[in-house]
């Protein structure tokens, strides 16, 4: 007999988050329904209410934990540089999750969450680049909403520019837009500083 756990199946809980986490990756969470996510988990989708209160408490915990992920990776880039890269990768690799921080964000503050932790590393690597912690906030939600923009809507993007036929266009043409975001913060750190002499 095992005492200590490691046989056991995962709890019903985590296999909610894992079925959610997987399903996100495949739709946005809009489309999401707690029956499919219970089915996905193999529980009762009652124990969604249970353990989470609602699909988008579930939703909230799945998003908010890939999220902070996210934003270690951001944190522990080197430069601003790799941070960019970093968000456009995860973006582009997860596009469902642009999806899960509407829910997250915009859908009532699900989860009760104090904090933005990607929000937060974006700006501490535009502080580290010499962006004003003002500055940097302002244009750390930004980028973020860009690349969120671009993940959801990469073939708007695309087809608005001309370019239906070019295989790296998207990621090109947000690499751009993110890239004349920062580009702009910084112009104005440096006019300001021009305009105070």
């Amino acid at each position: 007999m095992d005492t200590h756990g490691r046989d056991r199946p995962p709890h019903s809980s985590q296999r909610l988050v894992e079925a959610a986490r997987e399903l996100l990756t495949e739709r946005p969470a809009a489309s999401l329904t707690v029956r499919e996510i219970a089915a996905r988990a193999g529980v009762q989708h009652t124990l969604i209410g249970r353990h989470f209160g609602s699909r988008d408490g579930l939703l909230a915990v799945v998003v908010l934990d890939t999220l902070s992920q996210f934003a270690a990776q951001v944190a522990e880039a080197p430069d601003l540089t790799t941070a960019v890269r970093v968000g456009l990768d995860q973006f582009a690799s997860n596009r469902a999750l642009a999806s899960g921080m509407a829910v997250f964000v915009l859908g009532r503050n699900v989860g009760g969450a104090q904090r933005y932790p990607l929000a937060d590393a974006y700006e501490a690597q535009l502080v580290r680049a010499g962006a004003p912690p003002d500055l940097a906030r302002k244009t750390a939600v930004v980028v973020i909403a860009t690349m969120a923009g671009w993940a959801v809507g990469e073939h708007f993007w695309v087809a608005m520019a001309g370019r239906q036929n070019d295989p790296g266009a998207g990621r090109e043409i947000i690499e751009r837009a993110v890239w004349t975001l920062v580009d702009d913060a910084f112009n104005e750190v440096r006019t300001t500083k021009g305009h105070s002499r």
